[in-house]
This record gives C-alpha cells, structure tokens and sequence, in this order.
C-alpha cells in the first residue's frame, strides 16, 4: 500500500512541478515555441503553393527565412534570451515578410512584388504580421514575468 501511494504521490508531484514551475519549459515560453512553429509551418504551405511569393537575391536565401526563426526558437528555448528573440523577429524576420511602401524597406522584404500575386501576398503578409505580433506579445510577458 505505501508503494501504491509514493507512486502516485510521485506521478501527482510531476504534474505539479511541469504545470507551476517557474523554470520548466513548458510554461516559461509562453506558447512562444508553438507559435514560432506555427509561423514556419504557415510559410511552408503557402511556399508550398505560391513558390514565386518569396524573391530571393540567392538561392541560399531559401531556407534562411527558416533558419532565423530556428534561431529565435534557440534563443528562446535555449538560452531565455527574450530581448534577443524580439530584436531577430522586428529586425530581421518581420522586414522580410512585410508589404513595405518606402525604397528602403521595399530592399528588406521577400514578398513578391508580383501584380498576379498581390492579393495572395497582402493576405499572407498580414498573416505573418499577425502571428509575429502575437509572439512578440508573448515575449514581452515573459520579459516581464
């Protein structure tokens, strides 16, 4: 009987340590890792079926869009460098998937500028700025926890 009770008393307290724990990584990312996936996943599918959305000055550009977000998922899960997480994403990954109106920024996105595909990326930019607001929402509370 005592057996029965210490395992049960062990599964109960790994519960508790996983859901209130401060340092456990399921709650210290705030959803942050599931909304990164999320932004990659959606600029797969639409890559997947719109492959001239996204200009490329190189070919090795292609899997850099992913490469950044992978960064800021380490910096994220790894290191807890939110700072670092906020910087990448409104410095280097939102420029990139933004309907830009000056020269300047036109230079720093990747959406086509294509007339038979504006709609598509109007859609998809607002997409990508939406989902990458709300992770920097969620990065600011962590910041602030």
């Amino acid at each position: 009987m005592k057996i029965k009770n210490l395992v049960v008393f062990a599964v109960f307290a790994t519960l508790a340590v996983s859901i209130m724990c401060p340092f456990s990584s399921a709650t210290t990312t705030d959803g942050v890792i599931t909304k990164l996936n999320e932004l990659k996943a959606m600029i797969g599918d639409v890559v997947k079926n719109y492959p001239t959305i996204l200009t490329y000055n190189t070919p090795r550009q292609e899997n850099a869009l992913y490469n950044k977000i992978d960064a800021v998922i380490k910096m994220v899960e790894g290191d807890y460098n939110y700072m670092g997480a906020i910087k990448k994403l409104e410095n280097d990954i939102a420029p990139k998937l933004n309907i830009c109106e000056t020269a300047r920024a036109r230079a720093q996105s990747w959406l086509s500028d294509d007339p038979e595909l504006r709609d598509v990326v109007e859609e998809f930019a607002g997409a990508c700025q939406a989902k990458i607001n709300d992770i920097l929402t969620a990065l600011q509370r962590l910041m602030n926890n």
